[in-house]
């Protein structure tokens, strides 16, 4: 439960645990006081009235586990029990305080309290005893009595959520302890103190043997027990997705040659798992619940017509999946952020954003619910825009030098950094003698130096001044500094002429003063210190903004990957087709929205996803290093000493992402090009494509493909941000076959580094989107005639274009399936890096044998030879399917090989070239050989295994890798 569902309840709670308790708390009093026969006093009264209000929250919440029971009803009680007892405590010790200031009072006034406790004592009955019910009695009055407030805060509250309350409010430990605490008192007469404890003690034990073993009861009878029909289906659906994936299980285990003799009934029986929701009654099962998985019978035509569900079991569905999409969007949050893809503070935003959607009944989260957090609007941005005003004029122009020598190289000089750092040591050095002015002591003891000193600057201020109109001309009064500098000239030549003209005259006294007033427009000199703290305090505020901006790509970067992963989810969520489809609709169009937002982000702030994208790679790389390098040493290939000194290399590089750079330089046109993973760094192959690579640019609003048009080429991407919309991609099968996507709409964006076209100009067929930009877009553009071309120039061109499309397809298919939901995006790339792409003829068969891990159709169709299922591309080839057929003009299957297929040539050279290294190795360990008598030539070739042991030497060079080492053995 998080805090923003306590935050909503916190009015309910602080009026149960404060008005609630104290309103108890007196009618206990008012119970013990004028009900019972025990004549104790007021005082006595509430204090046993504070102790048996007190309510045990970990009881009380611990008898509520694995039930049905709503989270803000068991908030509300644990959250009651937590605040009673801190205002329990509090109510105690006033008491406490007020009794013994009373005796204090009594002492003080020279009276005893002997006789009145000795009177109370004789009117106490011992023979009356209250087996305690009627606390719980009382604690009803107060809930009755506060439910109209209730009512209206809060999640609500009802005549059911009030009786549940009170029997719930359960006494424990903690009652114990604070009647304990009161026994220890020695003003309470003994007997009084017996009764109150044996009192706390009965009704601590009438809680925890009754109360507790009866609130589930209660709470079925009450009706908040009940399982809603939505979360019976949801129950339902995830038991049949498990026994599917137990049968699939089951299939492939039968094919082990080891377990061929195992028992196959009593392990189906064994594996059998039950609906923990189904109705036991007259064998009601789930499916019987819910007539919308059932048909009804046409009593005219007498056909199976399936059922629909009513629009309040719509609501109710759509209601328990919104929950569970956002419960699924924040444990995408939290994988991105064990997986380096989110930092802490980004994760928590989005966490709790999720959460406050949770408590709003049909609300999604959306784009816009984080919006605030890019949005570059804010103080920042006002002050840095007001500064840059300031320091650059918008009126300022380009001067360009004069023809005159001299002047052109004033020019020069003016516009030097050794010019402008000369003025800030002029300004420097001038703000000493400043100070000085304004110590009377100072300025009289020096005021000849002070005043030589004074001329000294302004004409060197004067110089400068003469330089800069020498080299500015008309453009030196449109700049805002020159202004100031003006000012400050014209102020000191004034003041100059008044020093000299004062002491000629008998107003000496008035030009005194205007003196010192000029003296004070001395310190406007210091003004000139500003133009560095401006600059600086903008450098400052850009990179404020830049950090805002940068955290703002982070999450909405997060976002999208949030609901790529609540995409692939919808089917589990919910079978329905009709809920499926909404869900689908909506989390499409907040993703197409995230997509735009982070697109346009891209667009306006380059160096920011730059930089972003960049910290995330380098993380993700040494995370998986890390990950390498644990399964090296847990297996005996490297050393613990060893392997914790990489994994101290790694650690520092993992650390200096803390400060790394909040903006980097985009890649330009032609890093973009080389980084096509197509073209693998292949100068030969870059620099063809260069030649046969034209720069097109669109301008906003432009088209650059219609939907049903032939591909006329490769696009790829430089710049901008363009919007797919059309039909849903149908992977080279039949738009009118039953998995056919044609009619269904779809839309994306795509910016910088995306291409566009690739798989049509590949198949020849038509383009199943329109292509429109959204900004100015710029991108490298390929010619189909041109990519023939190169195709018979370089034939594995082909073959790597078609890998890298294949690849990309087979890891948005995989995420999509349950059994690879757990993985992150980075583990699958790694599963299907060394997958490979085979080309099948129609009606040409293709055998599955243990050598392919996994078997991914990505174009075209297929059937399966022995069960007559066709499937279409893209999707998993099961692994109970042997044989499969092509059935489709052009069909593309990627296959990923197992382990022992995809390091066959590795263990076959490790058999050989390991055997030196275990040698050497095996030597050092007993001493015969020694580090001289390891020496490098070139006579004997030894090639070290990718991962073998460690051989490396003080003054021996080997890499252990793909490389090869030669070393030679005295």
């Amino acid at each position: 439960m998080g805090p923003h569902m306590f935050w909503k309840s916190c009015c309910q709670v602080a009026l149960l645990s404060v008005p609630g308790f104290l309103l108890s708390c007196a009618l206990t009093a008012v119970l013990a006081v004028k009900v019972f026969n025990y004549s104790w006093n007021w005082q006595f009264g509430f204090l046993f009235g504070a102790i048996m209000s007190s309510t045990d929250p970990i009881m009380s919440v611990a008898a509520q586990k694995n039930t049905g029971i709503s989270k803000h009803l068991i908030l509300l009680v644990a959250a009651e029990g937590v605040f009673n007892d801190a205002t329990s405590v509090i109510v105690v010790e006033l008491i406490k305080m007020m009794s013994s200031n009373a005796t204090n009072w009594a002492e003080w006034c020279r009276m005893s309290g002997i006789v009145s406790v000795t009177v109370l004592g004789l009117f106490i009955d011992t023979k009356t005893y209250s087996p305690g019910i009627e606390a719980f009695l009382v604690r009803l009055l107060a809930v009755v009595i506060l439910s109209p407030l209730l009512s209206h805060v809060g999640y609500g509250f009802n005549w059911r959520w009030g009786a549940f309350i009170v029997w719930s409010g359960m006494r424990g430990i903690f009652t114990l302890i604070i009647a304990l605490a009161a026994f220890q008192e020695e003003h309470i007469a003994t007997d009084a103190k017996n009764k109150m404890f044996l009192h706390v003690a009965a009704v601590v034990l009438i809680t925890m043997c009754i109360n507790s073993t009866t609130v589930k009861k209660l709470a079925n009878i009450l009706g908040l027990n009940e399982i809603s029909a939505s979360k019976r289906m949801a129950m339902y659906s995830a038991v049949q997705h498990i026994r599917e994936s137990q049968f699939n299980t089951l299939a492939i285990l039968k094919m082990d040659r080891f377990l061929a003799d195992a028992n196959w009934p009593m392990v189906e029986n064994a594996a059998i798992i039950e609906d923990p929701y189904e109705t036991t009654e007259n064998n009601v099962k789930s499916e019987e619940l819910f007539p919308q998985y059932g048909f009804t019978l046409c009593p005219d035509c007498q056909k199976e017509v399936p059922n629909l569900p009513s629009p309040q079991e719509i609501e109710d569905m759509m209601e328990e999946a919104r929950l569970r999409i956002l419960k699924a969007q924040k444990t995408s949050y939290w994988r991105q952020y064990n997986n380096g893809m989110l930092s802490r503070k980004a994760t928590r935003i989005l966490v709790n954003t999720s959460e406050i959607c949770m408590v709003k009944v049909g609300k999604f989260m959306d784009i816009k619910d984080v919006g605030q957090y890019w949005e570059a609007k804010d103080i920042f941005v006002v002050l840095k825009q007001q500064l840059q005003c300031w320091m650059y004029n918008i009126k300022e122009q380009h001067v360009e030098p004069s023809e005159v020598k001299i002047l052109k190289m004033i020019h020069r000089l003016v516009h030097s950094e050794d010019f402008e750092f000369a003025t800030y040591i002029l300004t420097l050095m001038n703000t000493f003698p400043l100070i000085l002015d304004f110590i009377p002591p100072l300025y009289r003891l020096y005021e000849e130096e002070l005043q030589l000193l004074n001329y000294s600057f302004l004409v060197l201020y004067i110089l400068e001044a003469l330089l800069k109109v020498l080299a500015l001309r008309k453009a030196y009064i449109l700049q805002h500094w020159n202004k100031l500098d003006i000012f400050i000239v014209l102020t000191g030549i004034t003041e100059v002429i008044l020093a000299h003209i004062a002491p000629s005259y008998n107003t000496a006294v008035l030009l005194i003063k205007i003196m010192r007033i000029f003296r004070y427009f001395r310190l406007l000199r210091a003004l000139r210190h500003s133009k560095i703290v401006i600059s600086k305090l903008v450098y400052i505020l850009n990179k404020q903004i830049n950090k805002r901006l940068s955290f703002g790509y982070e999450i909405t970067k997060g976002f999208v990957i949030g609901e790529e992963f609540v995409k692939n989810l919808i089917d589990q969520i919910s079978d329905q087709k009709i809920i499926s489809q909404k869900l689908q609709t909506i989390i499409e169009i907040h993703k197409q929205d995230a997509m735009k937002e982070l697109g346009l982000l891209e667009r306006d702030y380059p160096e920011l996803a730059t930089s972003v994208n960049t910290r995330q790679a380098i993380w993700t790389v040494q995370k998986n290093a890390l990950e390498t390098l644990k399964i090296l040493t847990s297996g005996g290939f490297i050393d613990h000493r060893e392997g914790a000194k990489l994994e101290k290399i790694m650690q520092l590089k993992i650390r200096e992402l803390t400060s790394f750079s909040t903006t980097i330089l985009p890649p330009t046109a032609e890093d973009i090009l080389c980084n096509v993973p197509w073209l693998e760094k292949a100068e030969d192959h870059i620099n063809y494509i260069k030649s046969i690579a034209d720069h097109v640019t669109f301008d906003y609003g432009d088209t650059i493909c219609v939907e049903g048009q032939m591909p006329n080429g490769i696009r790829l991407i430089l710049s901008g941000l363009v919007k797919l919309h059309g039909s849903n991609p149908v992977f080279g099968h039949r738009k009118d076959s039953k998995m056919g996507g044609g009619n269904i709409p779809f839309s994306d964006y795509r910016g910088s580094g995306a291409i566009l076209g690739d798989i049509n100009c590949l198949t020849q067929q038509p383009m199943e989107v329109t292509i429109t930009c959204e900004t100015l877009v710029k991108v490298w553009f390929i010619s189909i005639n041109a990519l023939n071309e190169a195709f018979l120039e370089f034939p594995s061109l082909e073959h790597k274009l078609w890998l890298s499309v294949g690849i990309r397809i087979a890891a948005n298919t995989l995420k999509k399936n349950i059994a690879y939901q757990s993985w992150t995006y980075n583990k699958i790339c790694s599963w299907i890096a060394k997958a490979y792409v085979e080309d099948l003829d129609i009606n040409q068969k293709f055998d599955i044998d243990g050598n392919i891990e996994d078997l991914v159709l990505i174009y075209g169709s297929v059937e399966d030879c022995q069960r007559q299922v066709v499937y279409y591309a893209p999707c998993i080839i099961p692994k109970l399917s042997h044989q499969i057929q092509a059935t489709a003009n052009i069909t593309k299957i990627l296959i990923v090989p197992s382990v022992a297929k995809k390091d066959i040539e590795s263990s076959a050279n490790e058999q050989i070239d390991s055997a030196t290294c275990l040698q050497h190795s095996a030597a050092r360990r007993k001493g015969k050989y020694s580090r001289s008598h390891i020496r490098v030539a070139p006579s004997d070739n030894l090639t070290v295994p990718r991962v073998s042991v460690s051989c490396r030497q003080e003054g021996q060079k080997v890499i252990c890798g793909n490389q090869r080492t030669e070393a030679t053995t005295k």
